[in-house]
């Protein structure tokens, strides 16, 4: 098995899904889900992008290109939409007050 093979099926087993369950998810048959997991066959380009954003990884983590799940970019995303979160909680807190 190549990277690919193993990196999806491990994220689909981690979100406890059937393959039947992410085949309706990517608009495929189950059968493609499998043969991309035996490594039989490998997803269009538009799939790639539809399994990244899904499992909110990135493309090179999903190919093998790196072992980081997420991206620089993704991490600052997340980052900035948890400092924004708690921002914004504290100052309703302080509002309370």
């Amino acid at each position: 098995m190549d990277l690919f093979s193993n990196r999806f099926r491990e994220l689909r087993l981690n979100s406890k899904l059937t393959q039947a369950e992410i085949a309706l998810v990517l608009g495929v048959d189950q059968s493609t889900i499998s043969n991309y997991e035996r490594n039989t066959k490998k997803p269009e380009f538009e799939t790639f992008l539809k399994i990244a954003d899904f499992f909110n990884v990135s493309l090179d983590y999903l190919v093998g290109r790196t072992s980081e799940e997420k991206s620089f970019y993704q991490k600052y995303y997340d980052l900035k939409n948890f400092v924004s979160t708690e921002l914004n909680d504290l100052i309703s807190k302080i509002e309370e007050c």
